[in-house]
């Protein structure tokens, strides 16, 4: 699957402050798409519907569709999501977030790596995490047919029931006894990362 990035539109829609700075944050959302080749990671600023409402441990890459037009990131991204651990013993979970350049061949670096605190359930069958990440990222330069990939490296210290991490930008139930906005009013499956584009630039 190809995905074709928008452009950032006209400066006016941007707010004051983002312009007096020269600076515009992007809010994007993270989901799953598939179809017949199989399944894509997106990072997408549409509220749509995910295939997968959740993810489980494992390492996941997601991609923002090719841009048709340069882009200059620089600055702080912020990631919101939630997490959720479900075992009746005591297990710890860990998250880890990295950026990179794709220039439809060869993914570089930006930046360090974020790594998460340690999340435990302290003995509790189930706990509920809010994760804020802020992820400072060196000046990086995106030409025409660029991508933004960014690597979700989610693990456990052990087996369990349940680990998860929201990935609906419709904030749906992710069903059983995991992440149910519904019946858990604190409780969200949305993913947003917000990404900082110099504006004229």
């Amino acid at each position: 699957m190809v995905l074709i990035e928008g452009g950032q539109g006209a400066i006016a829609s941007y707010p004051y402050e983002d312009i007096e700075s020269g600076f515009g944050m992007v809010k994007y959302y993270l989901y799953s798409s598939e179809d017949a080749s199989g399944k894509d990671y997106v990072i997408g600023k549409e509220q749509n519907y995910s295939v997968d409402r959740k993810l489980d441990v494992g390492t996941y890459n997601f991609y923002t569709g090719i841009f048709n037009r340069p882009k200059v990131l620089e600055g702080t991204t912020i990631s919101n999501f939630c997490h959720k651990i479900f075992a009746y013993a005591e297990r710890t979970t860990n998250i880890n977030l990295t950026f990179y350049h794709y220039d439809g061949s060869t993914s570089t670096q930006i930046g360090d790596v974020w790594n998460s605190q340690d999340f435990t359930n302290g003995g509790n069958d189930q706990e509920t995490f809010y994760v804020n990440a802020f992820h400072n990222l060196p000046r990086t330069k995106f030409r025409v047919g660029d991508q933004l990939r960014v690597e979700l490296e989610f693990t456990t210290s052990g087996s369990g029931v349940l680990y998860q991490i929201g990935i609906d930008p419709m904030n749906r139930d992710a069903g059983g006894n995991g992440i149910n906005p519904s019946t858990d009013p604190t409780a969200f499956t949305t993913f947003t990362l917000q990404i900082p584009f110099r504006i004229n630039e």
